[in-house]
């Protein structure tokens, strides 16, 4: 279920802890939401997404003392720019910079999450600003350019733009302290973006008035992902499930490609009736893999070394070596010196990529039998209501169990027992009608 609402009260916290069914609460933003108040949540089914920050109830709950601890040393005389540039050095000067290299999964460091670590990468920065900036009623927006993330604020009309990474960069060159030179200063974007521009004076005297302040203030820090991997799940429930579907099916995508490139070549060897199980789960891979792009597997990430070289397969049924000196890879494509493997030894490299799918085969197999009471327990009927996150976790159930259907006949002659799996898959069977 999915509600919208304007704010929390009591009120509305009592009947959430009631839902016995998971449940998304959408905030446009955390205004007049304290950490008190969210901590009364007591029910682990419910989720928040605020401003499209996927957050659990005791993620928020720490996010908010978080933005709380910022807010003890505002002075209410403060106008808006000094408010500003207080906010701003707090998460610059306290937050580690982190790069998100990885567009598999949505990483937490790059929306309010990553506080919950005390990371942030150039986006994570501009969302963590925006909101403490508009729970103080300075209207910001965020922008990606030039490879970058920015905030845009307004204050008294004029609009400037604030560039975190570049001033969390500037720390090591200032004593681990903010010397706002891309707070509303001139650069790149302020002409392309029609901006005004902050004088010396202007910062020198809001930074006066907020200095003491800055140097009273103790800013709470946590680093959830020290902690075991339950109370990873507790405040970070969304992440740990994304990035355990995405490991796996990245994974499994490797075999897939290998698959694939052995039908093209008309080299495949294993059981006919495991061509129909590959069938049933080939789409959900793929979708889970499309952020990735990636075209090409690297052979020995399957376990095969072949003739001192880097081989790469392709779905097209393409294989290249590259020597090791020449190798250059990007997501898309391969740059660089590359040669056709003669067919000669493709049919050599077959034998070693047979055997390592079936290998893959038999042990996916197992682990579902294994895990079939798991799997029956976590799965629930597939609506149009669900969020994408959800919808991912029962199609990864519901493909597995398909994929163990269609493997019946293979799993018998392979010596395990027949009873035991035609039972098996008369409660899959039952469990999906």
């Amino acid at each position: 279920m999915i509600y919208e609402l304007e704010g929390l009260t009591p009120e509305i916290i009592n009947q959430l802890n009631l839902l016995k069914n998971r449940t998304i609460v959408k905030l446009k933003n955390t205004n007049n939401i304290t950490s008190t108040l969210v901590n009364t949540i007591y029910n682990n089914r419910i989720l928040f997404n605020i401003n499209n920050n996927e957050l659990s109830s005791s993620g928020l709950g720490l996010i908010l003392s978080y933005f709380e601890n910022i807010e003890s040393m505002l002075n209410p005389e403060w106008n808006n720019l000094a408010i500003a540039m207080y906010i701003y050095a707090c998460v610059v000067e306290n937050t580690e910079y982190t790069k998100q290299i990885d567009s598999l999964i949505m990483h937490p460091e790059r929306n309010l999450n990553g506080l919950l670590y005390n990371q942030l990468d150039k986006v994570g920065f501009t969302i963590v600003l925006k909101e403490l900036f508009e729970r103080h009623n300075i209207p910001c927006i965020t922008k990606e350019i030039n490879n970058n993330a920015i905030c845009i604020i307004t204050i008294d009309n004029k609009y400037y733009a604030l560039d975190p990474y570049a001033d969390n960069r500037n720390l090591m060159f200032n004593k681990g302290k903010c010397n706002y030179s891309f707070f509303g200063r001139k650069n790149n974007y302020t002409n392309e973006l029609s901006l005004s521009i902050l004088s010396d004076e202007e910062l020198k005297h809001s930074f006066i008035t907020i200095s003491q302040s800055l140097l009273s203030t103790k800013i709470k820090r946590f680093d959830i992902l020290s902690h075991p991997e339950s109370t990873q799940e507790e405040y970070l429930p969304l992440n740990i499930t994304n990035k355990h579907l995405a490991d796996e099916a990245n994974h499994e995508y490797l075999y897939y490609i290998t698959y694939q490139f052995l039908s093209k070549r008309n080299l495949l060897t294993i059981n006919p009736c495991l061509i129909n199980a590959f069938n049933k789960r080939i789409n959900y891979i793929y979708r889970l893999n499309n952020d990735y792009q990636r075209n090409t597997v690297e052979m020995r990430d399957i376990g095969i070394s072949v003739f001192g070289t880097q081989c790469y397969i392709t779905p097209e049924g393409n294989i290249f070596n590259h020597e090791r000196e020449n190798r250059f890879v990007t997501i898309n494509n391969i740059i660089g010196s590359k040669e056709e493997v003669p067919q000669s030894e493709i049919n050599k490299i077959s034998e070693s990529l047979n055997l390592s799918l079936t290998t893959f085969i038999n042990d996916f197999l197992k682990k579902t039998i294994n895990d079939i009471n798991v799997l029956f327990s976590e799965m629930e009927p597939i609506t149009s209501d669900m969020d994408k996150d959800r919808l991912d976790v029962q199609d990864n159930i519901k493909t597995k169990l398909l994929f163990l259907i269609e493997s019946k006949n293979y799993l018998i002659q392979t010596g395990y027992d027949p009873q035991e799996i035609t039972f098996i898959i008369e409660r899959i069977n039952a469990k999906l009608k």
